[in-house]
């Protein structure tokens, strides 16, 4: 439902390229709120399709809120919210009510519409959600006023860029068909590392390397079984260094999680402290966390000293460079 109780346009001719482009700028914004239930399996389907899209932040909270609810803080699909993502107005809890899971909460009406038709859209993503999902979230967008079968019948492309706020005609729109209509570009990307965080033994760190000074995008990563998993796939428009030096800070602040490096490589659950989620719990757990000098600056510190980064410089602009960290995060 629409939060200020007022009735929002809906599509009168959803084959009106410019009516679908004019209402979609003026409901994009408008907050709407949602409650939706599913069964055990099927939270858990959707939870899996969530995490694939973590770095959007509304889905991370959802993973976040399915996390909490099903008791798994510390599973696989452990998320950390983006920082582009927390000037979101959206929240989302989730909770078990008589053998249902109820996923509710609020957002902005094109974050909400894009999630729901990101589900419905792909047929490889509604198997993996299941029939039963599919037809929740259909039944959501619906009571919207919406029917997302004749959205996807007409030519959506300008409706979808004026909804997250594209201009129209601005390339193919977030949710199209992966599908390429045309050649593909090739962008060769040099990683330098792994790169360490401290000098030790004679090996430069992140800060020494001659790449420090340049820009890009970067991946943390943590050895496991002889190999480096990646933890965290980033982009900056500053110094690699500046950036890389806020994240040691947030890390010793307890902003970020904790992470016991050793059982992360054992493959047992490795987060010792839950940094703040969107900002909602920090400064407020900085005592807390200061308070725990005898677990946590030993764990802290050791994560830093295992930690390894690998820099990539991206010459361009900020849309090459965003585009480069969206496909590293796929």
């Amino acid at each position: 439902m629409w939060r200020d109780g007022a009735q929002a346009p809906v599509p009168m001719d959803y084959g009106d390229p410019a009516a679908m482009v004019g209402l979609a700028r003026r409901v994009r914004n408008r907050v709407v709120e949602f409650d939706w239930g599913f069964l055990d399996e099927d939270l858990r389907a959707l939870r899996r399709v969530g995490y694939d899209w973590a770095r959007q932040g509304f889905s991370a909270r959802v993973v976040a809120a399915i996390n909490a609810a099903l008791d798994e803080p510390d599973s696989r699909y452990a998320v950390h919210e983006p920082e582009s993502a927390r000037g979101l107005d959206g929240v989302v809890s989730c909770a078990l009510r008589e053998g249902r899971f109820r996923l509710h909460g609020h957002a902005p009406f094109d974050v909400v519409f894009g999630y729901l038709q990101g589900v419905l859209g792909p047929s490889a993503t509604r198997e993996r959600v299941g029939a039963r999902t599919c037809a929740t979230i259909e039944n959501a967008a619906r009571a919207l006023g919406w029917n997302p079968e004749r959205l996807a019948e007409v030519r959506a492309g300008p409706f979808w860029c004026a909804l997250f706020g594209l201009a129209v005609g601005d390339g193919e729109p977030p949710l199209s068909s992966p599908t390429p209509s045309g050649p593909g570009r090739v962008l060769a990307i040099d990683f330098r590392g792994p790169l360490p965080a401290v000098e030790d033994a004679g090996v430069s760190c992140r800060f020494s390397d001659p790449s420090s000074a340049r820009s890009g995008v970067y991946l943390w990563s943590a050895e496991a079984e002889g190999r480096h998993r990646a933890l965290c796939v980033g982009q900056t428009h500053r110094s690699f260094a500046q950036r890389m030096a806020e994240h040691i800070s947030a890390i010793l602040t307890g902003q970020y999680d904790t992470l016991d490096l050793e059982a992360l490589a054992d493959g047992r659950p490795p987060v010792l402290w839950r940094g703040g989620e969107g900002g909602q719990r920090w400064p407020r757990d900085l005592p807390r966390f200061l308070a725990r000098p005898d677990l946590l600056t030993r764990k802290t510190l050791a994560m830093l000293r295992g930690l390894r980064f690998h820099l990539a410089v991206v010459d361009g602009d900020a849309h090459r460079v965003k585009r480069v960290e969206g496909a590293l995060g796929r």
